[in-house]
């Protein structure tokens, strides 16, 4: 599991504040206002609008003001991207994300041979961001772990790309040796360095920075909150959720502990600014 911090872009910016937003559209200017407070220029911002709506993750909604009549340009997610939302959501569920699991049971991927190039690269694309690891004969695994269950994994691997001619199931039984084999995947460098040094490392981050929160302007409160936080969802949601058995992971429960505190802070500071903003633009 690389741990990697994401690149903050407008596209970033738009699709995060239009995540907080739900299903309630957001106008075009105060997005713009947003961008402008991680120095992202109205014009950046209004091609990045655009790119994600000609990608169908965002979709124009016109909504008019009270008590005026006019209509003004607002976005909001579209519904084919709500599957993604949610998967990135469920970091909040902790411990609940996982459910006890047999050394037996496993989930597991056949793609299949002469693949289109880049219907293969939108199912690789899908499988790791489930966690799933490569193995012999165009095999992808994963321990059957999550409590989400098994239809629910099978249609987020296809809405998110899986090719329609591979095929997911869940397996029981298998030999000693297989179950060993598969197991030791799970045991990389990365992800033992993920549990014991890199979640620490985020943990005291987190703590450090609500601790001095109060003591920062509200924009650069924006700015680090959102940063921060940002990555840390990022990194909970690549989590490939190893079960305990393999590697002890109190350091992820306690990672997202400190993340649902983190996130309500800003949210808090995030929110109010948001008002206020929408209130100036309309």
């Amino acid at each position: 599991m690389p741990i990697e911090c994401r690149q903050l872009s407008p596209k970033h910016v738009i699709t995060d504040i239009l995540r907080i937003a739900g299903t309630k559209p957001f106008p075009n200017d105060a997005l713009i206002e947003i961008g402008d407070l991680f120095a992202f220029s109205a014009n950046a911002m209004r091609v990045a609008l655009n790119r994600l709506e000609n990608s169908n993750i965002i979709e124009k909604a016109i909504s008019s003001t009270a008590g005026t009549g006019n209509a003004t340009l607002h976005f909001q997610l579209c519904s084919s991207t709500n599957l993604l939302s949610d998967f990135i959501e469920e970091w909040k569920g902790g411990a609940e994300r996982v459910k006890p699991w047999n050394n037996n049971h496993w989930l597991v991927c056949h793609l299949p041979k002469k693949p289109d190039r880049s219907m293969r690269t939108r199912s690789i694309r899908a499988l790791g961001l489930l966690g799933f690891h490569p193995s012999a004969d165009n095999l992808w695994v994963r321990p059957d772990n999550l409590s989400t269950g098994f239809e629910r994994v099978n249609q987020q691997l296809l809405h998110f790309g899986l090719e329609p001619d591979a095929y997911v199931l869940g397996s029981t039984q298998m030999s000693p040796q297989l179950s060993e084999q598969w197991q030791s995947q799970w045991l990389s460098p990365e992800n033992k360095e993920a549990y014991e040094i890199h979640y620490p490392d985020m943990i005291a981050s987190l703590k450090q920075s609500q601790q001095r929160l109060a003591e920062l302007s509200t924009k650069d409160a924006m700015i680090e909150t959102f940063q921060l936080g940002s990555n840390t969802i990022h990194m909970l949601t690549k989590d490939p959720l190893v079960p305990e058995q393999l590697l002890p992971n109190n350091s992820r429960n306690t990672l997202c502990h400190t993340m649902l505190e983190y996130d309500a802070a800003g949210r808090k500071i995030w929110l109010q600014k948001i008002d206020d903003i929408i209130n100036r633009t309309l």
